[in-house]
């Protein structure tokens, strides 16, 4: 009897653990879900200067991933992807790739402490391409740091 009793424990065991493993299931009840539309001011600051400008982001998220678009400044449109672990938000953001310059290659990652009413970045890391208009670029600033807050609209 006891034999037969400690196996319906372990298979109720590996039940409850095989359900409790959610890395690619969508947000849970709960969670926080980063989906929407996000604005506010976003600084960029490079060795050589800071890029300081109105932002609107706009992501889905899909599990603890997300993707969508940005506008940033007189950059758009801007590519977005990354995830979301907890509360911090980490997302690559990436220049569409244009004929007159390569600066799609050199994205920014920008990293947020996120709630459910706003995203407020706690660092910056990447590279900021400034295009030629002929397909290359005139400058490369290494990203030191980034500030501001985006809202939920």
């Amino acid at each position: 009897m006891m034999r037969g009793c400690s196996m319906i424990l372990i298979g109720a065991a590996c039940l409850a653990f095989s359900a409790c493993e959610t890395s690619d299931d969508p947000a849970q009840p709960g969670d926080l879900n980063v989906t929407g539309s996000w604005s506010g001011s976003l600084t960029v600051t490079t060795a050589a200067d800071s890029f300081v400008g109105p932002a609107v982001l706009s992501i889905t998220q899909t599990g603890t991933s997300v993707s969508g678009a940005m506008d940033f400044g007189d950059d758009a449109p801007l590519s977005v992807a990354g995830s979301l672990s907890g509360t911090v938000l980490t997302i690559t953001i990436t220049p569409a790739q244009a004929t007159s310059d390569d600066c799609h290659l050199y994205p920014v990652t920008l990293v947020f402490s996120a709630s459910e009413a706003t995203l407020t970045v706690t660092s910056g890391s990447g590279m900021v391409c400034e295009g030629d208009g002929v397909g290359g670029h005139t400058a490369l600033d290494a990203v030191t740091g980034a500030s501001g807050t985006l809202s939920r609209t």
